[in-house]
């Protein structure tokens, strides 16, 4: 108990663990309940009309827990190649860019909460009750928004807070890290997933309009080369038996197994045949033009974030020519950046069409018998 030591300003005995306290709530004199049943109130009411308040003995005040302080950031006089200076991490001892919010190493802070509350401090609901910041978290997530550093650190004399605005809450963190390292070592090529995964539908995604009609433009291109290589004299071949042989088998006149060792002698038969030159030439341009696609597609996955960068650098320096307000600024960025859901949509149909180019001769050899 908190007036353990204390005494009683009706009976002056001293408290105990045990004993049952009654505050004054108005001077906040502190009484047995025992005692200020018999007194009927307070016993210093005759001062509740002036300033009296009640306070702890010196030597009884109960101690303040103090916070536990975080480890400083130790400054060095080494700078990186990109002029950012050095730090080194309190936690795990690794050097830091000393723009950071976290270590690389062990994603620790690298500076105190206080610190932190200086360089982000809170906003105030301005209309709406929506915030003037469109950025939430407590303590250290607040940097997370920013790829772990703090939102007026400058990406190509851009501050990376227009970038969170331009890219999205969600994912702005995870791409304005990706600028930043790009501009840090002085880099074009990073790897992105999602560019090598979804190829084109990701360009229409993150409204890389031109980027990506050009991607598909390429891969049409390809596929069609692709096309031609394919229709060899073998490979219509073997399309024009698969369809004579689907046609017995959903009649059932064959089943899978014979349809397979049907084709597996034609294949063979073909073999001794031999190919003819003009299919050769087919065959080579079918790989080359296979490879070149793939050899697309990295580069284009390579190139994802620095082409992303580029164009967001572009469209904000854009807007701040357009703008002549804050508020205006900021929801324009967020208009005109962030994603497209009918983009995507878009590159689904476009990825479609690349895929059906190359599937179209396939299916109308095997199926041409019946046009």
């Amino acid at each position: 108990m908190k007036f353990t030591g204390c005494t009683c300003v009706y009976c002056n005995n001293t408290f105990t663990e045990s004993d049952d306290v009654v505050v004054c709530p108005v001077c906040g004199s502190p009484h047995h309940r025992s005692c200020w049943t018999e007194n009927g109130s307070c016993t210093n009411r005759s001062l509740h009309l002036t300033d009296f308040a009640w306070v702890f003995p010196e030597e009884l005040k109960p101690k303040e827990e103090k916070k536990p302080t975080a480890p400083e950031v130790i400054e060095t006089d080494y700078t990186f190649k990109n002029g950012e200076n050095a730090v080194v991490c309190p936690h795990c001892k690794s050097l830091n860019y000393g723009n950071d919010a976290y270590c690389m190493r062990c994603r620790k802070p690298l500076f105190s909460e206080d610190e932190y509350k200086d360089i982000a401090p809170v906003q105030e609901p301005v209309q709406n009750g929506e915030s003037s910041m469109p950025f939430r978290g407590n303590g250290f997530d607040y940097f997370q928004q920013f790829g772990g550093v703090r939102p007026d650190i400058m990406i190509d004399s851009i501050p990376v807070i227009e970038y969170a605005d331009y890219i999205g809450e969600k994912k702005s963190g995870r791409y304005i890290r990706r600028f930043l390292n790009l501009e840090r070592f002085g880099r074009k090529l990073s790897v992105s997933l999602y560019a090598f995964v979804f190829g084109p539908i990701w360009f229409f995604y993150r409204k890389l309009f031109k980027e990506g009609i050009l991607y598909v433009l390429a891969l049409v291109l390809l596929s069609g080369i692709m096309t031609w290589g394919g229709t060899t004299d073998y490979a219509k071949a073997i399309y024009a038996e698969m369809g004579s042989m689907y046609d017995e088998f959903a009649t059932g006149e064959i089943s899978a197994a014979e349809m397979e060792e049907i084709l597996l002698e034609k294949e063979e038969e073909l073999r001794k045949q031999g190919i003819s030159q003009q299919d050769k030439i087919k065959e080579t341009v079918f790989t080359v033009a296979e490879v070149a696609s793939l050899m697309l597609t990295l580069a284009m996955s390579f190139l994802a974030d620095y082409l992303y960068k580029c164009k967001a650098k572009k469209d904000i320096l854009a807007i701040r020519e357009e703008c002549s307000d804050m508020m205006t600024y900021r929801r324009t960025l967020h208009e005109r950046g962030g994603t497209s859901t009918g983009g995507a949509v878009l590159g689904i149909l476009a990825v479609f069409v690349i895929s059906a180019i190359k599937l179209i001769p396939g299916y109308y050899y095997m199926f041409s018998h019946i046009l």
